[in-house]
């Protein structure tokens, strides 16, 4: 085992720290601090510069983010690998870039910043929780993409890492591995994990963290059919997002809010009003990516289909198909768009019940969601989507058929469901 400088890490954890709940103008004195001071020591000044991009992307300045870990990339890659400390250094800018790079839905680029962190950071003394960070940080990119097993593999690695040198970090994979049993329909499991997670950042006043946590139960008691309870968790996730200033976190906050309210047929109180109006500004602001684009999409092309005109509900076609052309890459994004244009292709068909375009469409779709859900091992999807078949069977008036898929959907109701 090789042993990295301890102060090295003491000063990224403290200004890290300060990042992380918001209080940026502390976190770039300490910064300007550490460059200034260490001006005749390269390595103390490289980890200045590290933690400021840390501190860009915390306020989502992308642009400036990725000129910066250009530079120090750059810089790094021809150093030597041998020096521990130099090391640990390439592990935080591929970490950092990594986390960047998926905030931005470059899903690909992320990857490989993560493997080059984890190639870094594994086998070095003292970095264990960095270490199990970047598992952390990679099982979250997994779980964008629809990769549930490799995510639970991630995270259950990052529970013994941080288990190991007994770190309250170990929440952290706790509030994931909810996430993901949230994503495979598993509620037991998920509440059991969100739970655990907020019991650790509660008792350590790691409030911030706490948002994502209150996030993943508000969607669990969703799944749940427990409107109030549900909108309650978005709610104190919301609270706290605005507390320390992460405008991307809030702007999901904002989306959940929305998605749950339209969930439940509450569209028309003037709260979804604000809640949607927050929304939109964030999204039609400077800074706004493919992130904010895709929700504000979603929300509308949502808002539309449950119009009772029939022309909004096809004018949510464009909509959805706009969310699966976008850069941003997130698998509930796509189940949702993918689902509603199933719903509109079968209600289209309805009308020209002969027009092979469409049935193509919707077998094209079909194959997609049946994909997706054994990925997943999703048994809810599975079952709505043998609904959806059903429903198929009676457009082409095959009643035997949908009889069949009824009561398979039935049968996975009654014992296949978490």
């Amino acid at each position: 085992m090789i042993l990295i400088n301890p102060t090295l890490k003491r000063q990224k954890d403290v200004i890290i720290r300060l990042f992380y709940e918001g209080d940026f103008d502390g976190g770039f004195r300490e910064t300007s601090a550490l460059k200034q001071n260490h001006q005749n020591d390269p390595i103390m000044a490289t980890l200045g510069e590290i933690v400021e991009c840390y501190g860009k992307y915390r306020q989502f300045k992308v642009e400036e983010c990725k000129q910066m870990l250009k530079g120090l990339m750059d810089r790094l890659s021809s150093q030597d690998d041998s020096n521990d400390d130099v090391r640990f250094l390439k592990g935080l800018v591929h970490d950092y870039s990594g986390l960047m790079n998926r905030s931005i839905g470059r899903v690909q680029e992320a990857d490989l910043d993560f493997f080059y962190a984890k190639k870094s950071l594994e086998g070095l003394e003292g970095a264990e929780e960095e270490y199990g960070d970047v598992l952390n940080d990679s099982a979250l990119t997994k779980i964008g993409t629809g990769l549930l097993k490799e995510a639970e593999d991630l995270l259950l690695e990052a529970v013994e890492v941080f288990r190991s040198i007994d770190s309250p970090r170990i929440a952290y994979p706790f509030a994931n591995l909810c996430r993901v049993y949230m994503t495979s329909n598993d509620s037991e499991k998920a509440r059991e994990y969100g739970l655990k997670a907020v019991e650790i950042f509660e008792k350590h006043h790691m409030f911030q963290d706490l948002s994502y946590v209150y996030r993943n139960l508000g969607r669990v008691l969703g799944q749940e059919g427990n409107y109030e309870e549900s909108m309650k968790y978005h709610l104190k996730a919301l609270d706290l997002r605005k507390q320390y200033g992460n405008t991307k976190e809030e702007a999901e906050s904002y989306f959940y809010l929305c998605l749950t309210m339209i969930q439940f047929y509450k569209q028309h109180d003037m709260k979804f009003m604000d809640y949607y109006a927050n929304l939109k500004d964030l999204a039609e602001s400077d800074f706004a990516t493919d992130f904010f684009v895709a929700s504000i999409l979603l929300i509308d092309a949502l808002l539309k289909k449950n119009s009772s005109s029939l022309q909004e509900k096809f004018q949510s076609v464009d909509l959805f198909r706009k969310v699966l052309t976008l850069d941003y890459k997130n698998i509930e994004y796509r189940i949702l768009a993918i689902y509603n244009l199933l719903e509109l292709a079968l209600l289209e068909l309805k009308a020209f019940p002969d027009n092979e375009e469409i049935i193509k469409e919707i077998d094209s779709y079909f194959r997609e969601l049946k994909t997706i859900a054994e990925e997943q091992t999703n048994k809810i999807l599975e079952v709505n989507v043998v609904i959806l078949e059903a429903r198929l069977a009676l457009v082409m008036k095959d009643l035997e058929r949908a009889l069949l898929l009824l009561t398979e959907a039935r049968e996975g109701i009654d014992t296949g469901l978490p």
